[in-house]
């Protein structure tokens, strides 16, 4: 949407806008009808979360290498609370950039720098309608199976097919356009492990509980057939419904349990940073344990309530 020299004439700091008489109202300035939105780099966002990383209280050390302070499980669990950018950019160049393109309230985008110290390559994530710069490309998608999109572009599968073919340290439109995806069509049909469900409802309920945790993504929980207010930040849920997305993708695209374990066992810092902070390499047990159990052709999340269903924050009529 925005390179970040080339059109850095239309970025403001907040502190210019402060002392022109802007007002900061949740994550957008305000002035006379007008707004300006927050500019979403790539290092502030990961998969199903549009607010992982902020500026806020980062150091000019930290900035300069791209290791931004990263909200914590409490500031997650804030349905209002956001990430903090560096720049703000006025609502009508977004729309300008986006020209006669794009009539959503939310965005897809994708993290361009693929470092090797990193847990995952393929970082994408829906985000609410902002300013975009161009380290967080766009993906403009006509099809209605956005869901399943989603869902893919975060999967391991997915992820471990990138990581051969990257040759340096970006995520282009080229390599993405390379990429396996799954076609829209896979998912109008039966979902192979749980009988009389649809494979696009089956996708879009775990979906939409991990994406849907601020008040501002209630467009695209709306686009999921989710009216109700954002749910609750749970990590241990989390884990577990992004286990059981790994294991359908997985079984989507037809690996066998051998090369299932070849592909997690390649996650190495994935491995490292869970067995120091759980004593265990977690996904690989939940992923496998699902995969083995949709492999008998009958699978039950074990949470209760189940995906799409988990706990949510109270509604803003009522809080």
């Amino acid at each position: 949407m925005f390179h970040m020299a080339n059109d850095s004439t239309i970025f403001e700091f907040e502190e210019d806008l402060v002392g022109r008489g802007w007002v900061a109202d949740e994550n957008v300035f305000v002035r006379d009808g007008d707004r300006m939105l927050p500019l979403v780099e790539g290092k502030n966002i990961h998969n199903y979360d549009h607010r992982f990383a902020t500026f806020g209280g980062a150091t000019q050390a930290q900035i300069n290498k791209g290791t931004l302070p990263k909200l914590d499980d409490n500031q997650h669990d804030d349905p209002g609370g956001s990430f903090w950018p560096r720049y703000w950019v006025a609502e009508g160049s977004v729309y300008k950039a986006l020209k006669d393109r794009w009539d959503r309230d939310w965005l897809l985008a994708w993290r361009d720098v693929a470092r090797n110290d990193e847990e995952r390559t393929l970082m994408a994530t829906i985000l609410p309608f902002s300013a975009i710069g161009h380290t967080a490309p766009l993906m403009i998608t006509s099809n209605g199976e956005i869901a399943g999109l989603q869902a893919n572009l975060s999967s391991l599968a997915l992820d471990y097919v990138t990581r051969q073919k990257l040759g340096g340290a970006h995520l282009t439109f080229g390599l993405m356009m390379q990429l396996p995806v799954l076609p829209p069509e896979v998912y109008v049909r039966p979902t192979p492990w749980d009988e009389g469900v649809e494979l696009r409802d089956w996708v879009a309920d775990r979906v939409v509980e991990l994406s849907y945790t601020s008040w501002d993504m209630a467009a695209y929980a709306e686009e999921l057939h989710d009216d109700g207010p954002p749910f609750r930040w749970v990590p241990e849920r989390r884990a577990q419904i992004r286990a059981e997305l790994d294991a359908a993708y997985l079984h989507l695209y037809g690996l066998a349990r051998d090369e299932v374990e070849h592909v997690i066992d390649s996650f190495f810092v994935l491995r490292k940073n869970e067995e120091k902070t759980f004593g265990e390499f977690r996904t690989r047990r939940l992923v496998l344990t699902a995969y083995d159990i949709m492999t008998t052709g009958t699978f039950a999340s074990p949470l209760d309530p189940q995906p799409g269903h988990g706990p949510r924050h109270p509604d803003r009529a009522r809080s």
